[in-house]
């Protein structure tokens, strides 16, 4: 009997290895989700969670995410991912809460600042989007996703103004926007975000300031170059 417990117990420990480990592999391989018993899936369950939502199955993406949430519930994209569980199970309330939460965690996950961005945009909270922009800058966001936000935040009224002010309190992102957002927005916002940074205290590179005036100048926009030569 004795012995008969023992390779009973080296199988169950054999099995829960196997389903921790096929469950780590999900990271790499999302396609091994659906293979992970459900007792094991930790990272496996974001996937279930994804595929669901994909499948406009609202129920059991909702349940799902629960229990997502459940089993890790300190990542902000698991909170995220019940946000829209909810949302997509008609419970609005409850997601608003969700995606609050997840925001005010996930500062360096972009989908969450894109979204925060949109919903702040939305309600006429243009200091709220401007802090978001900055966290996407910051966290080295892919400029395919940065490019038609900037371009939302710097078009809305005193966009450049407040995403300038945010620009000034970022101690690494500053040389980068300065150098890169021209080309996501409008001679006349990027310099007034620039000018609006120089006012708040905004400690650029001189030689890109230069080099930024420079072409402004070179294309005809002698008042904008200006305003952006004045920050150095």
């Amino acid at each position: 009997m004795t012995r008969i417990l023992w390779y009973v117990l080296v199988i169950m420990l054999a099995l829960i290895a196997v389903g921790a480990q096929l469950d780590r592999q999900t990271r790499r391989d999302p396609n091994l989700a659906s293979l992970v018993p459900a007792p094991f899936r930790s990272f496996a369950q974001e996937h279930i969670v994804r595929a669901s939502l994909q499948a406009h199955k609202k129920e059991g993406a909702l349940r799902e995410a629960i229990t997502l949430v459940r089993r890790r519930p300190v990542p902000a994209e698991n909170l995220f991912l019940l946000a829209g569980a909810q949302f997509a199970a008609g419970h609005g309330e409850e997601a608003g809460q969700a995606l609050d939460l997840s925001a005010s965690r996930g500062w360096r996950a972009s989908q969450v600042q894109r979204i925060m961005i949109a919903v702040a945009l939305k309600n006429g909270m243009v200091e709220a989007a401007s802090a978001r922009l900055l966290a996407l800058w910051s966290i080295g966001t892919d400029k395919k996703h940065l490019a038609p936000f900037t371009q939302q935040v710097l078009q809305a009224d005193g966009g450049p103004e407040a995403f300038g002010k945010m620009v000034a309190q970022s101690r690494f992102a500053g040389n980068t926007i300065l150098r890169e957002s021209l080309q996501m927005s409008t001679a006349q916002q990027y310099a007034r975000m620039i000018h609006a940074a120089n006012v708040a205290g905004a400690q650029f590179d001189c030689s890109v300031v230069k080099n930024q005036a420079r072409y402004l100048t070179e294309n005809g926009f002698l008042v904008e170059a200006a305003l952006v030569k004045g920050s150095c």
